[in-house]
This record gives C-alpha cells, sequence and structure tokens, in this order.
C-alpha cells in the first residue's frame, strides 16, 4: 500500500512539474501495485490519478476510460472520497475536451458532495473549477 500511495504522489508531483513522462510511469506503476494487491480503494484511486495524466497528455480517450473504472470502483466499493475525486477528475477531464455541460454536471455532483463530507479544500477546486469554466 505504501509503494502504491507513493507512486500516486510522485505522478502527481511529475505531474505539477509537467514532467509528463515520469507522472506516467509513476501512475502506471501505482495501477500494476494496486491490481497486485486487490485493494479496491487505491486502485480507484490509482487510475483517477492515471486519468489525470493522460488528460494532460491529450489522450481524452484513455483518460475516460481510467477515470469512469475509478469511478466504477468507488461506486461499487462506496469510496466516497475517491468516487467524488474521480467525479472531479471528470468534470476536468469533459472541460478540456469542451464539453461544458457535462463538465459542470461533474464538477457541481463533486463539489455538493465534498461540501457535504466537510472536506473543504475540494470544496474550493471544485468552486475554482465551476468559477474558471463559467468565466472562459
Amino acid at each position: 500500500r505504501d509503494l502504491m500511495a507513493s507512486n500516486c504522489g510522485l505522478a502527481e508531483a511529475h505531474l505539477g512539474l509537467n514532467n509528463i513522462p515520469c507522472a506516467l510511469e509513476h501512475a502506471e506503476t501505482a495501477v500494476e501495485i494496486s491490481l497486485e494487491t486487490g485493494d479496491k480503494g487505491e486502485e480507484a484511486n490509482s487510475r483517477w490519478i492515471l486519468g489525470k495524466v493522460l488528460r494532460e497528455m491529450g489522450e481524452f480517450g484513455k483518460a475516460k476510460e481510467e477515470i469512469e473504472k475509478s469511478i466504477s470502483i468507488g461506486q461499487k466499493a462506496g469510496d466516497m472520497i475517491n468516487l467524488q475525486t474521480a467525479y472531479y477528475e471528470y468534470g476536468l477531464l469533459f472541460k478540456a475536451m469542451g464539453d461544458l455541460p457535462k463538465a459542470k454536471e461533474h464538477l457541481e455532483k463533486a463539489f455538493s458532495e465534498f461540501e457535504r463530507m466537510g472536506m473543504k479544500i475540494m470544496v474550493e477546486r471544485c468552486r475554482r473549477a465551476l468559477e474558471r469554466q463559467n468565466k472562459g
């Protein structure tokens, strides 16, 4: 579990540094580890991170596939945090694809659930994404 979480963190860090090849490598490794361990929560987490990396690469079809897998796993497992984070990333994916109605739908879904759960940082991220969408 620690190795999977470390790879997820490294994927996000490299993504933040715009080092896409390293981000992709760590995200794919995280998915592999989660599949080996059979931990569905970790698989959901690693798949939305992989989807995020693929979105940044412009690989929208693959990104959509990974995020949808994350959503499906989160729904079955009742993992609300990973599920809502996947909806947030799904919204950002639809925004990148130019489908603003679907982007808004998923961002608002994530926003309301994060607000209900008291997750202020994610509420603010959703709020900013929705505001940016409305401006542009």
